[in-house]
């Protein structure tokens, strides 16, 4: 006898959209719709898109496009029309725990409440109806082990951010799973690499054929994508640009040698897996102080230990002319009070061209440690640096490349406009003695903003290049006696 279970679980694998606007009620794009129809046309007899039946679906797609809201999604559906359990990786805890959970269960906030009752999410575990063996496990892409053992029939694996390099060594892991009968893998992430395994499931002839490969544009989205930012896109970085091609078009594309900083790099730092070092946590305060006008007053904030930089915060602000000197100074003095600073400890890097020389003088008079940078100044090292700046990008460079850089996502106010900042640093090529950049006057020729959040950034590494073990010493005794909390 055919039951009601029976009959919605068909109806679900027959047309996703049926599940998602009467079961979950939750409205699904038209290119999720296909991906979801792509997986389910492995358990029909007349498959709708994917003819030849391929377990192994990879989608690339530009920014904005809805991609964690698609996994999460698929997850509802797989567990209505399948028992056993779902497998979803990441590169860092933080895309599972704080973007893909959340997701979920945003997903069934306005379910049936038939349905909702049968959910239990419990940490990085989801169970349906009480019973461990459905549902969904979330584990991070530290240990291909921890995805081993997966053999329920059939079972999904779920990969977020799959272009991260730290996914490649997973797949053979994976693989291993696609050998029970109606398992399948879905994929998906932006193309911010040209090696690894998600750029050879899009380009490589050996391997792109055993994958249904799905691109998704601006045009597939356009309840989430607005044109103005599209346009505003192509004005501030061109339409040839790898940044525009990349976060625009979902499309892979090559920096330039000249570009200082890789993005991979830069998306590694997102969020990063570190922890404390046991070392004395210093604070500093970078502040990039603007006249008022067109250019940005960037503050930054960031923790120093002796093996990485942890960046907690980064804000801009727009000051009024009259009153941009003592305004920076007063923002930059609640963003120390914020992570609990401590005057005769942690310091300030400000800006000291210009208008900024006012702000650092501000804050030395109230008592706090300040550093003043002065970007056209000499090197530490003026044999190997053009100037201060210089010396301060190159530094930040290698610290991305080194993977000691840990950048909290959720305390940038405009990660897209930091990313672009530190992707429009380019060398300069010319100068064949020493490192140097391209100078602000230099982008500004070029059309490009002033690199105000990126600037910012390189702030705070304007000690590092001469001293890169940082040593915290001088403070051991205070450190000892006061109590650290940067919340």
């Amino acid at each position: 006898m055919t039951t009601t279970a029976q009959i919605a679980k068909q109806k679900a694998i027959n047309c996703p959209q049926w599940f998602f606007d009467n079961v979950v009620k939750f409205p699904a794009l038209q290119w999720q719709l296909e991906g979801f129809d792509v997986v389910m046309d492995l358990r029909r007899d007349k498959p709708k898109y994917n003819k030849a039946k391929k377990p192994r679906l990879t989608i690339r797609s530009c920014h904005g496009t809805g991609k964690t809201q698609f996994l999460a999604m698929l997850m509802h559906l797989w567990n209505f029309t399948t028992y056993g359990q779902i497998a979803c990786t990441a590169p860092k805890q933080q895309q599972l725990t704080k973007r893909l959970l959340p997701r979920y269960r945003g997903v069934m906030r306005n379910a049936l409440p038939s349905y909702k009752e049968m959910i239990n999410v419990l940490g990085r575990e989801i169970n349906i109806g009480c019973d461990k063996d459905w549902g969904a496990s979330l584990e991070t892409a530290t240990d291909p082990e921890s995805l081993a053992g997966y053999h329920d029939k059939p079972q999904l694996f779920l990969i977020d951010e799959a272009s991260g390099k730290k996914l490649d060594p997973m797949y053979p892991t994976i693989e291993g799973a696609l050998t029970t009968a109606g398992s399948c893998v879905v994929e998906i992430g932006n193309p911010t690499r040209l090696d690894g395994e998600f750029y050879k499931h899009h380009n490589d002839k050996s391997c792109k054929g055993l994958y249904y490969r799905m691109h998704i544009k601006p045009s597939d989205a356009p309840e989430l994508i607005s044109q103005q930012w599209l346009a505003d896109m192509a004005t501030k970085y061109g339409t040839q640009s790898p940044i525009y091609k990349i976060r625009a078009l979902g499309e892979f594309a090559a920096f330039d040698d000249y570009v200082l900083i890789n993005l991979e790099h830069f998306e590694d730092a997102i969020d990063a897996d570190m922890e404390p070092d046991g070392s004395h946590p210093h604070l500093r305060i970078s502040v990039d102080v603007a006249d008022g006008g067109a250019d940005a007053t960037v503050i930054t904030a960031a923790i120093h230990y002796e093996t990485f930089v942890h960046i907690l915060k980064q804000k801009s602000f727009h000051f009024n002319p009259s009153e941009a000197i003592i305004d920076a100074a007063e923002t930059a003095i609640r963003m120390f009070e914020g992570f609990d600073g401590r005057k005769n400890f942690d310091d300030f890097v400000v800006d000291s061209t210009g208008v900024g020389a006012g702000t650092a003088g501000y804050l030395m008079k109230k008592g706090y440690n300040v550093i003043r940078h002065v970007g056209g100044e000499t090197s530490d090292h003026p044999d190997l640096y053009r100037n201060r700046r210089v010396q301060n990008y190159i530094t930040l460079e290698k610290y991305f490349r080194e993977g000691r850089i840990k950048i909290d996502e959720e305390g940038i106010d405009d990660i897209e406009k930091l990313r672009a900042h530190l992707s429009s640093i380019k060398r300069n090529m010319a100068n064949q003695k020493v490192d140097d950049i391209q100078t602000k006057e230099q982008m500004k020729s070029d059309g490009l903003e002033s690199p105000d959040y990126g600037d910012s950034l390189a702030e705070q590494f304007i000690d590092k290049a001469s001293n890169d073990e940082i040593d915290l010493s001088a403070y051991g005794a205070i450190a000892q006696v006061q109590s650290v909390n940067y919340g």
